[in-house]
């Protein structure tokens, strides 16, 4: 038997749907998660935390955080004395080492703390705080080397 046109066009299907078949198992092996499970009240909410990042903006709040061997050293800046909040560690790539923790700040307006649940990888914290009942929040991408 000879090889003609007509051969060519079939194995050109063949690889064509072979390969689509592949992509499809591959893509549905893949993680599918949602930022949050609440995400509907999160986003009804969501013009109070543009508010409190204005907050932030508007009173110069220079929130600086140094990350080393498991050991968070956060200082929100000037004059923040006995502000407290909660620091939300976010990890895009797997939903389960999310996690909370809750901060109170000395007279220094200085927090330190162990967190060993950091692990390699792409990380997002959010800070979020008050002080006499006004709203402060602030957000970082950062890397975990």
């Amino acid at each position: 038997m000879k090889f003609n046109w007509g051969h060519g066009i079939a194995l050109v299907l063949i690889i064509f749907a072979s390969s689509i078949l592949v992509f499809v198992y591959v893509a549905s092996k893949q993680k599918n998660e949602l930022v949050t499970d609440k995400y509907y009240e999160k986003a009804v909410a969501y013009q109070q935390r543009i508010d409190a990042e204005k907050n932030a903006l508007n009173e110069n709040a220079d929130v600086k955080y140094n990350i080393n061997s498991g050991q968070l050293m956060l200082t929100l800046g000037r004059n923040i004395p006995n502000a407290n909040g909660t620091i939300q560690f976010y990890k895009p790539d797997d939903a389960t080492k999310d996690f909370n923790t809750s901060f109170q700040v000395n007279d220094t307006g200085f927090y330190s703390a162990t967190i060993p649940q950091l692990t390699h990888g792409q990380w997002k914290v959010n800070v979020s705080w008050n002080v006499d009942s006004k709203e402060y929040f602030y957000e970082k991408k950062i890397f975990i080397p």
